[in-house]
């Protein structure tokens, strides 16, 4: 059996999971149908707005399986991450803010958990790299 490393915007979620509110639903909602959330904001220069994960590089081997991942940045510096794998959809909410080409992201209730990930934003095509690993996830913006 191969050991597959979890990409850690993943490793993250599930952490942030253990601190905060989780929501596991069937495959209906905004991921199943390929919309963005009711609220998420339209337009807007940045990070503001609906990103999907379209491509995963730099990771050894085969990327991790991680199904449907959704990033939704809203103004004030708030974000959700909104996976969807196997039907079951799981969505955190969490902090963020920009220190130049960094992104922080902050999760959990209590105890809070920062991420420091590199950002770089082309037109509609943002990729957040880990700078520990190398491994990049990119995302395309959604109308």
């Amino acid at each position: 059996m191969r050991l597959r490393l979890v990409p850690l915007s993943l490793l993250l979620l599930a952490l942030a999971a253990c601190n905060g509110p989780r929501e596991s639903t069937a495959a209906s909602g905004p991921l199943a149908d390929g919309g963005a959330p009711e609220d998420a904001p339209m337009g807007g220069d940045g990070l503001v707005g609906t990103w999907e994960r379209v491509a995963q590089e730099g990771y050894p081997g085969d990327p991790p399986d991680v199904g449907v991942q959704r990033l939704t940045f809203f103004e004030g510096g708030r974000m959700t991450v909104a996976t969807e794998v196997g039907g079951e959809r799981l969505e955190q909410e969490m902090q963020y803010r920009l220190e130049g080409d960094q992104l922080v992201q902050i999760s959990g209730a209590g105890t809070a958990v920062a991420q420091v990930s590199r950002w770089s934003l082309d037109g509609d095509r943002l990729t957040i790299e880990q700078p520990q690993t190398g491994y990049r996830d990119v995302y395309r913006r959604l109308p």
